[in-house]
């Protein structure tokens, strides 16, 4: 018994950092009910999903106040209905499968500052065209992997940017003198003059903060919603998985605000066990009947949404399931 001892002391210790580790998968998500996203590092937003339905979709620069700077693995796969989507110009990377399996898509819209396209991101979306600029990283990427892409037209409305410090001079010395005469005009007439300034200036810092309170009730007239959720590694039998179906629940939900529904993610997951797996909306996994299955250790990668109400925010929560087969 003494020997036994040890190997049993080993065994529990690799379980626990075993559930430790899987724990920490968790990865922590927001919605603004149109768009779903990570926070970076650097404080910037991920788009990790979207909830819309429409065809032509454009994403914003800000969601719940934070820069979109990415689209992340998956977030716009699987979309029937999607056929343009346009990005905008912080977007600087877009991951794996992004905009995969849509054969409706007809473009993608991206800015001359994206360097990093996945080269599974457009995977069986056969219609799609690249819009981007000329001689850009997207120009090339198309190249490389076949698609069509389409300059775009906006490089025009830029070069007027360009030229117009050379063209300005001659705009602004006027204007210039424009400002400047009330200044030398001042001394003849100071009291009329700054009685006249006086209001124009004052109207605009009116204005200000009527743009500004809109905006602060948006960020605090809901709470974060109070999901807690825990998983378990589930064990299923070799023989059983053979004969027959088989149904497990590693997943619980807790102080869940709104409707709660779960979907299983493909990235993260084991792809056979992906394949041959279904979730319900009550958190069910349903893995069916595999007439070759082989004994080991199987992830399954679930996305819980708590959908929120009047009262709490939306909130998407990722986790890691570990399913052994003995």
């Amino acid at each position: 018994m003494k020997y036994l001892k040890k190997p049993l002391a080993l065994i529990l210790s690799i379980l626990l950092t075993a559930v430790i580790s899987f724990t920490a998968l968790a990865e922590t998500s927001f919605s603004d009910g149109k768009f779903e996203f990570v926070k970076t590092d650097k404080g910037n937003g991920l788009i990790t999903g979207c909830d819309l339905q429409d065809e032509n979709i454009t994403v914003p620069e800000f969601v719940l106040e934070y820069p979109i700077a990415g689209i992340g693995d998956y977030a716009f796969m699987s979309m029937p209905k999607l056929k343009t989507v346009t990005l905008p110009a912080a977007v600087v990377s877009i991951g794996e499968y992004a905009f995969a399996e849509n054969p409706q898509l007809e473009s993608v819209t991206v800015s001359k500052y994206c360097n990093k396209i996945a080269d599974s991101a457009f995977a069986n979306s056969p219609n799609i065209t690249i819009i981007g600029f000329a001689n850009s990283y997207a120009e090339a990427y198309a190249k490389e992997n076949n698609i069509t892409f389409t300059a775009r037209n906006p490089e025009q409305p830029t070069e007027p940017d360009v030229t117009s410090p050379t063209a300005e001079p001659t705009s602004e010395k006027p204007s210039e003198t424009s400002s400047t005469e009330p200044v030398t005009t001042a001394p003849a007439t100071e009291k009329p003059s700054q009685a006249a300034t006086e209001p124009a200036a004052s109207e605009p810092d009116t204005t200000a903060p009527a743009e500004q309170e809109p905006t602060a009730p948006a960020a605090s007239s809901k709470k974060a919603n109070p999901i807690k959720i825990s998983v378990k590694a589930k064990t299923v039998k070799l023989k059983k998985l053979r004969k027959k179906a088989q149904k497990i629940k590693p997943v619980t939900v807790k102080n869940a605000q709104g409707k709660v529904a779960f979907k299983l993610i493909k990235k993260g997951s084991t792809a056979k066990l992906f394949k041959l797996s279904k979730i319900s909306s009550k958190g069910v996994i349903t893995l069916k009947r595999w007439k070759k299955a082989v004994k080991g250790n199987y992830k399954i990668k679930i996305k819980i949404t708590a959908k929120g109400n009047s009262k709490y925010n939306r909130k998407t929560v990722t986790k890691t399931a570990k399913i052994k087969v003995k």
